[in-house]
């Protein structure tokens, strides 16, 4: 799993898995939920099967063989995507948010997340950070 973060800290793009060649669709307008410590630090990412107009929407699988488990623990169930970067830390506060979701054949690719403020800290993420 690698990490991109534009300077401003408002556009991030999480990638589970490096690119194969084939094409990749999105799904737009995903809810979702960003997860952060005591001390603003972003922890972790849950993707929810709902666009942010109500609809309902079934997640792409994860195929565990195509993903880097660098990401400390990665799990999904019918309704939901949870990426957690550090599950020591406790969850303080989440905040709301859409994002877009990347799939292919192969499954769940990535996350695009396009923010109106930027992400909190990045300390635990650090080792995930495309350079």
């Amino acid at each position: 799993m690698q990490i991109t973060v534009e300077d401003t800290r408002k556009l991030i793009y999480v990638y589970v898995r490096k690119f194969n060649g084939k094409i990749v669709s999105t799904f737009p307008d995903v809810k979702c939920r960003i997860y952060y410590d005591e001390t603003d630090n972003w922890i972790g990412l849950e993707i929810i099967n709902e666009f942010v107009d109500g609809e309902k929407f079934k997640l792409p699988p994860i195929k565990n063989t195509m993903i880097n488990l660098s990401c400390e623990k990665i799990k999904e169930d019918n309704d939901n995507i949870f990426l957690i970067f550090n599950s020591e830390k406790r969850v303080n506060h989440c905040l709301e948010e859409s994002c877009n979701l990347d799939f292919n054949d192969e499954g769940f690719f990535g996350v695009e997340l396009i923010l109106d403020h930027p992400i909190g800290e990045l300390e635990v993420i650090k080792s995930l950070l495309k350079r």
